[in-house]
C-alpha cells in the first residue's frame, strides 16, 4: 500500500464563525473538506453550521458521507473566522499576533464563494488584498498604507461579507 502525499489528502477540518464578540452571540462551527478539492459542507446551497463541536463527526456522517475524505481533524477548529476581533484589530491598528485577520479574510472569501451569489468587485478586491497582505504581515497600519483601502472601506467589506454568509447559513443538529 502506498502512502499519499500530505498535499493530496482530503481532510475534514473543523472551523468556526464568530460574527460578534465572545459571549454576545453564539459561535457557530462548520466543516471544511480540505484538500485538492476543497468543499464546505452544504445542503441545497446552504452552509451548514452547528453549535457544538462534538457534533462534527455525526454531521459529516449524515450530510457529507458522499464526499471523499482520508482523515478527520475535528478536535480543535483549524480554520477561524472571528469577525469582531478582526474588525477590532484593523480599526485599533493593533498587531495581529494570532493571525485572525488572514484566517477571517480567507474563510469569508471561501464562504461567500459557496453562496453562488455575485460579489461586488470592490468587496472581493478588498478582501483579497487583506488576505494577501496578512499572509506575510501582521500590522494593520502597513496594510492601509500599502493598499490604499481606508479603514471604513475595509469595515464595510468585512461586514458585507459577513452578512452575505449569515444569510446562507442553516443551523443543524445531528
Amino acid at each position: 500500500m502506498t502512502q499519499k502525499n500530505q498535499a493530496d489528502l482530503q481532510i475534514w477540518r473543523l472551523a468556526y464563525l464568530a460574527p460578534a464578540p465572545d459571549g454576545d452571540l453564539p459561535k457557530w462551527y462548520l466543516l471544511v473538506n480540505e484538500g485538492p478539492k476543497e468543499q464546505i459542507l452544504t445542503v441545497e446551497g446552504r452552509i451548514l453550521v452547528f453549535a457544538e463541536p462534538g457534533d462534527a463527526a455525526a454531521l459529516i456522517d449524515r450530510y457529507g458521507a458522499d464526499l471523499p475524505a482520508d482523515e478527520r481533524d475535528l478536535e480543535e477548529p483549524f480554520f477561524r473566522c472571528h469577525v469582531a476581533q478582526s474588525l477590532y484589530l484593523l480599526t485599533a491598528g493593533e498587531e495581529d499576533e494570532e493571525r485572525l485577520i488572514i484566517d477571517t479574510a480567507n474563510l469569508l472569501l471561501d464562504l461567500i464563494a459557496v453562496t453562488g451569489r455575485p460579489v461586488p468587485d470592490h468587496h472581493r478586491n478588498r478582501l483579497k488584498a487583506l488576505a494577501d497582505y496578512f499572509t506575510f504581515a501582521s500590522d494593520p497600519a502597513g496594510f492601509f498604507a500599502e493598499s490604499g483601502v481606508t479603514r471604513d472601506e475595509m469595515v464595510e467589506s468585512l461586514l458585507w461579507a459577513t452578512g452575505r454568509v449569515v444569510l446562507h447559513l442553516t443551523e443543524v443538529k445531528p
